[in-house]
């Protein structure tokens, strides 16, 4: 005789509110995005105070992160292949290994710096829904 295990309330855990919008702070002061950071703190916050949702199936979830993983990839690309500091490209590929990786890191920190724009759409969408 089989029974049903016993189901307990699921309690979820809230941030603090203004927590999100006070890192994106941060974030946009020391990468120099303020006005960028604001805004995304602002949209993502207002999901608080906003009664409308979003009717997001997991297709879509799914969707909506490989658009932003595909983002994040050309980000990638970019920083890499534009990184006149670093030399381009071409600075990745220099004969001295020193150099190499001070490029590489130059290049690693800029992508680092628009991390969150890139996923900042995937967050919104489980903010709304």
């Amino acid at each position: 005789m089989t029974r049903n295990p016993p189901t307990f309330p699921v309690r979820r855990a809230k941030a603090p509110p203004f927590l999100l919008l006070a890192a994106l702070l941060f974030w946009g002061w020391q990468s120099g995005f303020l006005p960028a950071g604001a805004i995304m703190g602002i949209v993502l916050e207002s999901a608080r105070f906003v009664p409308a949702r979003w009717d997001v199936t997991v297709q879509d979830f799914r969707r909506i992160w490989n658009f932003c993983a595909l983002l994040a990839f050309a980000l990638i690309v970019y920083v890499f292949t534009t990184n006149q500091a670093g030399g381009g490209l071409g600075g990745l590929l220099h004969p001295s290994a020193a150099a190499a990786t001070t490029y590489f890191g130059t290049s690693a920190t800029s992508f680092l710096r628009w991390l969150p724009i890139a996923f900042v759409l995937l967050v919104a969408a489980q903010m709304y829904s």
